[in-house]
């Protein structure tokens, strides 16, 4: 299951898009998964649009299983709702996406051995 969060000054930066990339190619090609899931917070249309976006697919509405109090203050953009929306992929639909193997390419955390690398090293 895919979850992530960026904080308020550093959204509609590519961020949220980048990471979800990043592991999804780890989850997918390393790890080697049969599926990922990723709920979101019907209220958070940004995360919505992303998953949509990397061509994950809309599987439908959980209700009432995501209730949470925002404080005014916390930096959320949208309105926290009892819902979620589950997206998912799975692992023989990577084929179909046109970015999966720019990304595990440019990243280069896989190496032969199976060893993880961050991609710093």
């Amino acid at each position: 299951e895919l979850g992530y969060w960026v904080s308020t000054p550093e959204t509609g930066k590519g961020y949220g898009t980048l990471i979800n990339k990043i592991l999804t190619v780890y989850m997918l090609a390393h790890i080697k998964v049969d599926r990922l899931a990723a709920p979101v917070n019907s209220g958070n249309k940004t995360s919505c649009h992303i998953y949509e976006k990397l061509g994950f697919k809309r599987e439908g509405v959980m209700r009432g299983v995501d209730a949470m109090e925002v404080p005014e203050d916390s930096g959320y953009t949208y309105e926290a709702t009892g819902d979620s929306v589950m997206y998912s992929l799975l692992a023989d639909e990577v084929n179909e996406l046109p970015w999966f193997n720019e990304i595990a390419n440019q990243i280069k955390v896989f190496t032969l051995s199976g060893t993880f690398h961050s991609v710093q090293e």
